[in-house]
């Protein structure tokens, strides 16, 4: 997609849809996609993790305004790649979001002690339940005689909540938290924060139990932040300058 070559075939081609991961969109984005004249396209999916809200937000809005649909969808492999998806009229108004359950789907979200959770707003694990979920997985001969091991039912790892009209959002994986200082931290949530603040950044968030470690690509946006709220280079003053965001 980042070819010239591409866009004449198809254009040439006439093609109506494409998809892609949300590193295609962050791509099309610096790309000055929307500037294209693409007439022959319909439709743009994507899938492969979550989309930063702006993003979103931003292709949405572009869609809507030249006549395209964005449908953002939500699945694991385990699940036959789809559980669920947002509806095109609803890209905008519920940016963010990975929508609802597809047909013969359900969803539900789960606590710690394996309660459902039926209030909107509190983060609980995703579980979905349908006849496309895999009857497990083998890894010899023997198991393939084990039956369906999962029936029917797909915890997901994801920590996700629902809003008041049924929509659900992903915020983090399960296993992707730090404790900082007895403070549990979402680096999903923590990489999203910080590509919104900084527009353009590209960085990814790991670390061990207080020691959060934040990868940068950009050297400028590298510099030591310090407790006096003195730093080198323009990234250590605009981080300390949203500290208190963050």
């Amino acid at each position: 997609m980042a070819q010239r070559e591409f866009w004449n075939f198809f254009r040439d081609a006439g093609a109506s849809s494409f998809g892609g991961v949300p590193y295609t969109y962050e791509m099309l984005d610096r790309m000055r996609f929307m500037g294209m004249a693409l007439p022959s396209l319909k439709t743009m999916t994507q899938a492969g993790g979550k989309l930063t809200p702006e993003l979103h937000r931003k292709f949405a809005e572009w869609a809507g305004e030249h006549g395209k649909k964005f449908i953002v969808m939500y699945g694991q492999c385990e699940a036959t790649a789809r559980m669920g998806y947002l509806p095109a009229e609803k890209a905008l108004e519920k940016y963010g979001s990975m929508g609802i359950a597809i047909p013969g789907g359900k969803f539900q979200l789960k606590d710690a002690e394996g309660r459902t959770i039926t209030q909107p707003h509190v983060t609980g694990e995703l579980v979905y339940e349908g006849r496309n979920v895999t009857m497990g997985y083998a890894e010899c001969g023997a198991d393939l005689a084990k039956g369906d091991e999962r029936h029917g039912i797909l915890a997901t790892g994801d920590m996700a909540q629902l809003n008041e009209d049924g929509y659900y959002y992903i915020v983090g994986r399960k296993k992707r938290f730090l404790k900082i200082y007895g403070n549990r931290i979402n680096l999903d949530e923590l990489e999203r924060l910080l590509k919104g603040s900084f527009p353009g950044l590209d960085l990814a968030c790991g670390g061990v139990d207080d020691h959060l470690h934040i990868f940068l690509v950009e050297k400028g946006m590298a510099s030591p932040y310090f407790p006096c709220g003195k730093g080198h280079g323009r990234g250590s003053q605009e981080l300390h300058d949203r500290k208190d965001e963050a």
